[in-house]
C-alpha cells in the first residue's frame, strides 16, 4: 500500500512539472539605451514561451524570427488576450517569419514561439533567434488625396481581379485583417507619401480599420451620412437595406450588365436577365448610382448600375 502511494504521488509531482515545462512565461526587457532585443533559445517538443512587453498604442513594433526547424512559429497577442484561449494578432503559419505593424492599444503584448503539433509529437528541436524592436510613436499618414483641398472623403476599391487585403500596418509584412472585392467602399482614408502609397481606411459601417494598397483605392462621393432614420435602399443588407435585389425594367431580349468597378468603362464580369436575383451589398448614393452586388451562387462579385430617379432595380426582400 505505502509503495502504491510512493508510486501514484511521485507521478503526481511528474505531471505536474511536465505540465508546468510545458508552458514558461518570460518577461522581455531591453537594455538601458536599446530599442529592441535578439533572444537566443532552443526549443523542444510540445513545449510553450511566452515572452511579454509592455509598450504603447501608436508605437511600431518589428519582430522577426530565424530557426533551423520550419515548423518552429511565432504568434502575437494583442494585451488582455491569452495564448491558446483568444485569435491572436499576428498568426505565423499562415503570416511568415516577421512581423511589421503599429501598435493599436496600450498593455502587454505576447509573443508566443511554438513547434506545429506534428512536430511537436515527434519531440522534434528548433534553434531559434527572436528579434524584437519597439520603434518610436509613427507620425500620423499624410493624405495626398485632394480631400485636403475640399475634395471628397470617399474611396472604392477598384482595379482588383479577386479581392483586396485589409491590413493591420502600411506593410505587406503586416497580418491580413479581412479582405474586401470590387467595389467596396472606404471611408476616411489617408495615404502615406511614397511612390507605392499605403492607404488607412475604414469600413464606411465600422466594422474594420485597416491599410490597403493606393493603387486599388479611386475617389469618389460617399453614401449618405449616417443617421437615425431607418436605412435606405442605399445601405446593404447588413446594415438595414434589403439583402436582396431584383432585376427589373431591362427591355425584352435584353440583359443588365455587372462590371467589375464603377464606371461604364470597367469590363463586364457577368450579364443578367429580368428577374435574375442579386445580394445587395451597399450602394454609393450618386448619379447615376453604383451598388456592389454579388450572385446568390458566389459565381460572379462586382458594381452594377443603378439609373436614377427611376432605378434598374428594386428591392427582392430580405433572405
Amino acid at each position: 500500500m505505502k509503495l502504491t502511494r510512493f508510486i501514484t504521488t511521485l507521478f503526481a509531482v511528474f505531471l505536474a512539472t511536465a505540465v508546468k515545462a510545458q508552458s514558461r512565461t518570460v518577461g522581455l526587457q531591453f537594455t538601458r539605451g536599446s530599442s529592441g532585443a535578439d533572444i537566443l533559445g532552443r526549443f523542444v517538443g510540445s513545449e510553450e514561451v511566452h515572452y511579454r512587453l509592455g509598450a504603447s498604442a501608436g508605437k511600431q513594433m518589428r519582430v522577426d524570427l530565424a530557426t533551423s526547424n520550419s515548423s518552429f512559429y511565432f504568434d502575437i497577442f494583442a494585451p488582455d488576450d491569452v495564448p491558446d484561449q483568444s485569435t491572436a494578432m499576428f498568426i505565423g503559419s499562415v503570416s511568415g517569419t516577421s512581423y511589421l505593424g503599429i501598435l493599436s492599444e496600450n498593455g502587454t503584448y505576447t509573443i508566443q514561439v511554438f513547434l506545429n503539433r506534428n512536430a511537436a509529437r515527434r519531440n522534434e528541436t528548433a534553434e531559434y533567434r527572436l528579434s524584437v524592436i519597439i520603434g518610436g510613436a509613427v507620425a500620423p499618414a499624410q493624405d495626398i488625396a485632394v480631400s485636403l483641398n475640399g475634395g471628397l472623403d470617399w474611396w472604392v476599391v477598384t482595379g482588383v481581379s479577386n479581392r483586396l487585403n485589409v491590413r493591420s500596418g502600411p506593410s505587406t509584412a503586416n497580418s491580413v485583417v479581412t479582405t474586401v472585392p470590387e467595389c467596396f467602399v472606404i471611408s476616411k482614408m489617408s495615404c502615406t507619401q511614397t511612390s507605392a502609397p499605403r492607404c488607412r481606411g475604414e469600413d464606411s459601417q465600422g466594422r474594420f480599420v485597416g491599410w490597403v494598397a493606393g493603387r486599388f483605392m479611386a475617389e469618389l462621393a460617399g453614401p449618405a451620412a449616417a443617421s437615425a432614420q431607418p436605412a435606405t435602399d442605399f445601405a446593404e443588407g447588413l446594415s438595414g437595406g434589403p439583402d436582396w435585389w431584383s432585376v427589373t425594367g431591362v427591355s425584352r431580349g435584353d440583359t443588365l450588365n455587372v462590371r467589375s468597378g464603377p464606371s461604364t468603362s470597367n469590363p463586364e464580369v457577368a450579364r443578367v436577365p429580368n428577374g435574375y436575383p442579386l445580394r445587395n451589398m451597399g450602394c454609393v448614393q450618386r448619379s447615376p448610382r453604383w451598388c456592389q452586388v454579388e450572385a446568390a451562387d458566389g459565381r460572379f462579385a462586382g458594381c452594377q448600375i443603378f439609373y436614377s430617379p427611376s432605378g434598374r432595380v428594386t428591392a427582392a426582400g430580405s433572405a
